[in-house]
């Protein structure tokens, strides 16, 4: 669900849906432009083919709109160049992913040799092959789960004392089946936060506020 402006947010649990309070969250802005559609995205890796808005499951916010990936040999997809990186700064990259005929697919932050990235397995919830380079000096790997078989997949990378160049955010490594996506989401901040969907366009969400005004 989504929250209209001046209007309060409140989390729920995933699985029982109970409130869990008042959702308070920094500013953020989602850097990729379009999270839910990959078939926009820039660059197409190794022969990767896509089913944008796919009837053939419901997206995490039960509607129809997220992405098919069909891989042939490490295919995917790829949305370069989404900003400028700085030294010293936390990156987060997610996406929502659900298995269909692969189990597996490449979560990727950074442009060559600097660079984030881990494989994910969606049939045993592992990381494999995590590993930086170049600018980034650390990186940590989480995954939430959702229901009917969605997986939040979080990467979390810090550059060094330097970084200069405009980092690349990829989904890739699928071969020989597909992988349906959804919600991909980069920014900058120490803990990952709610989604921002966007549609053709970065988008920044104000930081939270919250008030008790008269005498409740």
């Amino acid at each position: 669900k989504y929250a209209s402006n001046n209007v309060p947010r409140f989390d729920h649990d995933i699985t029982t849906r109970e409130s869990l309070g008042l959702l308070i969250e920094d500013s953020r802005t989602n850097y990729i432009d379009n999270s839910n559609d990959l078939s926009q995205w820039n660059r197409v890796i190794n022969g990767g083919t896509t089913a944008a808005n796919t009837t053939e499951t419901l997206s995490p916010d039960g509607t129809n709109n997220s992405t098919k990936v069909i891989g042939t040999t490490n295919s995917g997809m790829s949305r370069d160049a989404i900003f400028s990186a700085s030294a010293s700064t936390t990156y987060i990259s997610s996406i929502f992913a659900k298995k269909g005929t692969a189990d597996s697919f490449k979560l990727e932050f950074g442009t060559g040799a600097n660079q984030f990235q881990a494989v994910f397995n969606l049939t045993t919830k592992a990381f494999s092959n995590t590993s930086t380079g170049g600018w980034f000096a650390s990186v940590s790997t989480s995954y939430v789960d959702y229901p009917n078989g969605w997986v939040r997949v979080i990467l979390t990378g810090t550059t060094s004392g330097s970084a200069s160049g405009s980092p690349n955010f990829a989904v890739y490594g699928i071969s020989s089946g597909y992988v349906y996506f959804w919600g991909g989401h980069a920014e900058v901040g120490s803990f990952v936060t709610s989604l921002i969907p966007t549609h053709g366009s970065t988008v920044t969400r104000a930081a939270d506020f919250a008030t008790i005004k008269g005498t409740n």
